[in-house]
């Protein structure tokens, strides 16, 4: 439970996360 973050295994989280946004953004603004 108290194990220190991995930054290596954080890394794919926060690189999905921000393609998923820039791609909501995107699609919201493409499609009307």
């Amino acid at each position: 439970m108290a194990k220190p973050k991995d930054p290596n295994a954080e890394w794919p989280r926060m690189i999905a996360f921000l393609k998923g946004g820039i791609l909501g953004v995107l699609s919201a603004t493409l499609l009307p």
